[in-house]
Order: structure tokens, then sequence, then C-alpha cells
């Protein structure tokens, strides 16, 4: 979730700078459907599933304000991936272009931020 700050009238008269929580809205969001081919009646979940092919819709929820995608195999939920390196939202806008989005077994390392994040002790050490 993301906060904004917004000025609130206190009873005695003084101004004071107040920080809620807000939701995205259909405007924060971009959103692509299309069909899917598995190998397998499981999807992109993995695990047991029959070994015939099966087609089924892919959902591609990406919401700008929280840089964050929610993917979702013939309507249930597979994974979010963390759009904030920006190869890693270069690599999901391509597999969106060749609706081919990973399973959830193969997001780990396709979907993985190309440099770690910083820690407060790391970016206060003197190089």
């Amino acid at each position: 979730m993301n906060f904004i700050d917004y000025k609130r009238q206190l009873a005695a008269g003084t101004l004071a700078i107040v920080t809620v929580e807000v939701r995205p809205s259909a405007e924060d969001c971009d959103i692509y459907v299309f069909p899917q081919t598995w190998a397998s009646t499981a999807l992109g979940f993995g695990g047991l599933g029959g070994s015939a092919i099966r087609q089924a819709n892919t959902v591609v929820v990406m919401c700008g304000r929280c840089h964050t995608a929610a993917i979702y195999f013939a309507g249930r939920h597979a994974y979010n991936v963390d759009l904030t390196d920006e190869a890693v939202r270069r690599q999901l806008d391509t597999d969106i272009q060749r609706r081919q989005i990973a399973s959830r077994a193969e997001a780990a390392e396709r979907y993985r931020p190309t440099s770690p994040p910083t820690t407060s002790s790391e970016e206060s050490r003197s190089p």
C-alpha cells in the first residue's frame, strides 16, 4: 500500500500533516488478459496435474503506484512481482508481449531483481 500526506484542520485551528494509507484506484492499474498454453492441467502452479495440454487465461494486474504486478492463472492468484527493479519490469513487459508468463516455479528466478536492495547498514559504510 502507498501512503499520502494531507493537511487536516485541528480543533484549535492549527494545521497538521497526517499520513494515511490509500488503496490503488483503477487509474493506477494496467490489466492484461490473454490465453496461455500449459503442458499440464496444473497450469503454472506446478505440482500434480494431468499430462494433457491445457489453455487458460493469464491475467496480469500491474499497479504503478504500488510498483507490483499480481499474476493469475485461470482466475487463481499465482504470485506477485516486485517492479521496483527496471530490469524485472522490462522482463515482465517482454513476457506479456510474448503472451508467455513464467510459471510459479520459474518466477522466483526469472523476475528476481538484478541488484539486491541495500540496507541502512550497507549505505552507512564508507568504500
